[in-house]
């Protein structure tokens, strides 16, 4: 998979993001004149700088921001910091408030009441010492602070499609679905339907069929939702199961469901996908009701392996889809054999070598059959690795484990279905009907593009091959830390040309929806900063994220909590979960934590992160003809389930993952090694070279980890970790092994 998409990466990317919130670049701020003696004191300039440079507050909401400084002398002497400038209602607070380091960050709280002055104001923030000697240290910078009425925000609901708008003005959703108004403030929200539709009725802030609803412009009000529901006959499809298991030589069965909306045309089903060897056949294949049954078949001669399937309907002109996978494993008369299937990959994350390891034996390169299939026999414990091709270089992939954790991973929907892909193909395209104070993201895999407010044509380029959804969010920043999907598109089952034109997301037509919401708090956050994410997981693979809580990290998942937006439970297929991420990182950037969830149905979410990770070593225990790797880390009661270890030395990469099973129990020491492939025709030009520098990251998981890493998908499946990175200017000293 590409080192651009999978998850090390982001919890990377993550650590580095909330390092440049806690050691942003100083910018230069005005000095301020003190006296003192017999003349004016010589000034020592402290430089200051806020992010954001622009502060959007709300009535009766607090907001965060962070204040950067550097003394230019080398003095440590307290720094008083004041404020002013804020108008009646709003004030701010810092944490800390004294400077007493030469370099750092302060944290503002910006507070305003339910009754505080609606305007813009410039805060000025002072820094200043006592005067000593003559001398005088001190620093102003100021930045507008926007004081704005509570958000009132709208959503739309249903299979339709229609607008609202608000008396007095500020929605008009269609366009414009989220508005400040003054706290108190009374609002008449009024739905119209469009033609082809009607309305449903309210939920959220107001209830009720009637066209019109009244509410109260508050702090912390929930979204209205409006639910439009279509006349126009339609009909959608969803599998019972997102693998089916089937042993060779045995049979089993599925169950396709038709969801009705004013649609009593039969539907004819046909089936797609299935190699020579695997039969799958619906009863009925004319539906005339809801449900059909699949009955499947795998012969004794089908290779083991994971096969996606993919369901199509056809009536009355319409046609719809649905994706499951076939998992067939060895036959029940004895065989053992086992076969990793890259079936579902772009063609360049196929491995160009794959190993395997029964104990702590040698290595032993496993050749293709065909189409990316590779057949071997586990060990009661040993390792799986293999390389794929990333960029201009290549990464190794190793998994130590257990006969029946390996069996689980490679029979599961894929190593790249769980993934996000890149691949090599660009398209472009066109969305319709977006709010102009919006911003969408579209993704196909790990390819994403975001579209500013003013956009309507986009170019998404590295959409991997095969069939693909593309999920496209339309999201709102409100100014604080929060941010709202107000509609999504899904498109299934896809199959994109390069240079493709993709027909229109029109985000007020029949493929887009309303989102669910529901809210994500944290436990146990401490002072680390925050971010939340979401990713969507079908059969056909797994998007880029399209949710944020906010572009930068923040503190406030530990308090009230924000709200997450997932696919609505009537437009889940069986294969569908949503990846949910909660991400800690350290005031040092460098370590952090997470928790990491998959769920069918979006859930209302607590999560509860573990404690910070004990400090690994890393030491080098070979280096000819590759350098080799050690990583030794002290084993916690909430990381027990294994280990992950990952090192990127320019174009390479290697990542290393070994699970208790593989230790025969949790150790007291977790002790993971890069292996010697010496004699498995592994080229040392994939490997990390010593003398040169490279970076590590260091995972360690509780809970169950299995399904992240490509086994069967299981709801509610749950990861803690805890991590950390470092760099190093090079290796170079191998170390005898232990």
């Amino acid at each position: 998979m590409s080192a651009a998409n999978r998850r090390s990466l982001r919890i990377r990317q993550a650590l580095v993001l909330s390092a440049t919130v806690f050691s942003a670049a100083c910018g230069g701020g005005t000095t301020d004149a003190g006296g003192g003696g017999d003349g004016p004191p010589e000034i020592i300039p402290v430089n200051l700088s806020v992010a954001p440079t622009v502060i959007t507050a709300r009535q009766g909401v607090t907001v965060l921001a962070t204040l950067t400084f550097s003394r230019t002398g080398t003095s440590t002497a307290p720094l008083t910091l004041s404020a002013t400038g804020l108008s009646d209602g709003t004030t701010v607070t810092f944490n800390p408030a004294t400077i007493t380091t030469t370099s750092g960050t302060i944290q503002l709280s910006i507070a305003s009441t339910a009754s505080a002055v609606i305007k813009t104001d410039t805060l000025l923030i002072t820094a200043r010492g006592s005067e000593s000697g003559g001398k005088l240290e001190t620093g102003t910078v100021g930045v507008n602070v926007i004081v704005s009425g509570p958000f009132l925000n709208v959503l739309r609901g249903g299979t339709g499609s229609g607008t609202v708008t608000s008396t007095p003005a500020g929605i008009n959703c269609g366009s414009t679905c989220s508005s400040p108004f003054p706290s108190g403030t009374t609002v008449t929200l009024s739905a119209a339907p469009a033609a082809g539709s009607v309305f449903a009725g309210w939920s959220g802030g107001c209830s009720g069929t009637a066209a019109t609803c009244t509410v109260t412009s508050a702090a912390g009000q929930s979204s209205i939702i409006a639910t439009f529901n279509s006349t126009t006959p339609s009909f959608s499809m969803a599998v019972d199961q997102t693998t089916v298991t089937v042993p060779q030589g045995t049979s089993g069965t599925a169950t396709v469901t038709l969801a009705r909306n004013n649609f009593i045309s039969a539907v004819s089903l046909a089936v797609i996908g299935a190699p020579p060897g695997l039969t799958i056949m619906p009863n009925p294949t004319s539906i005339t009701g809801t449900t059909s049954a699949l009955d499947i078949a795998a012969s004794l001669s089908l290779p083991a392996g994971n096969y996606p399937i993919t369901v199509t309907g056809s009536g009355n002109g319409l046609q719809q889809s649905a994706a499951f996978a076939v998992r067939v494993t060895p036959s029940q008369g004895g065989s053992n054999d086992v076969s990793m299937s890259f079936a579902s990959c772009d063609p360049s994350l196929v491995p160009v070598w794959l190993g395997v390891q029964s104990g702590n034996g040698t290595w032993a390169r496993v050749t293709s059959a065909a189409n990316g299939i590779f057949t071997f026999t586990p060990g009661a414990t040993g390792g799986v690795a293999f390389v794929t091709r990333d960029g201009n270089g290549f990464r190794t992939q190793v998994i130590f484990g257990t006969a029946s954790e390996i069996t689980a991973i490679a029979t599961g929907p894929g190593p790249c279905v769980v993934n996000t892909q890149l691949g090599t193909k660009r398209v472009t395209g066109t969305v319709s009907h977006v709010n102009p104070t919006a911003f969408v993201l579209l993704s196909i895999g790990g390819a994403q593009t975001m579209l500013p407010a003013q956009g309507q044509s986009y170019t998404l380029a590295n959409v991997p091959a095969g069939k693909r959804d593309l999920i496209g969010a339309q999201e709102f920043s409100n100014g604080s830390t929060d941010t709202v999907i107000q509609r999504m598109v899904i498109r299934r089952n896809t199959q994109y040309a390069n240079a493709a034109t993709v027909p229109d997301l029109d985000f007020s037509g029949i493929e887009s929806f309303v989102p669910a919401n529901h809210p994500i708090k944290v436990a146990n956050l401490n002072a680390d900063q925050s971010q939340a994410t979401l990713s969507f997981l079908t059969a056909n693979g797994q998007s880029a994220d399209y949710f944020s809580t906010t572009g930068r990290f923040f503190p406030a998942l530990n308090s009230d909590g924000v709200l997450s937006f997932g696919v609505p439970d009537t437009l889940l297929q069986a294969n569908d979960f949503h990846l949910s991420t909660v991400f800690a990182v350290a005031p040092d950037g460098r370590s952090g934590r997470l928790v990491e969830s998959m769920y069918h149905s979006l859930p209302d979410q607590a999560v509860t992160l573990g404690p910070p990770l004990s400090t690994p070593t890393v030491s080098s225990i070979g280096t000819n003809p590759t350098l080799r790797l050690r990583a030794q880390l002290p084993s916690q009661s909430a990381y027990n389930a294994g280990v992950n270890v990952e090192y990127d030395q320019g174009a390479n990469s290697i990542e290393v993952t070994a699970t208790a099973g593989y230790f025969g129990g949790v150790p007291p020491t977790w002790v993971v090694d890069v292996p010697d492939f010496a004699g498995a025709g592994y080229d040392q030009s994939w490997g990390l070279r010593s003398g040169s520098t490279l970076s590590w990251l260091v995972v360690a998981a509780g809970g169950n980890v299995l399904p992240f890493f490509g086994a069967t998908f299981v709801d509610g499946a749950q990861i803690v970790a805890g991590l950390t990175t470092n760099s190093s200017a090079s290796f170079t000293a191998a170390r005898k092994r232990k």
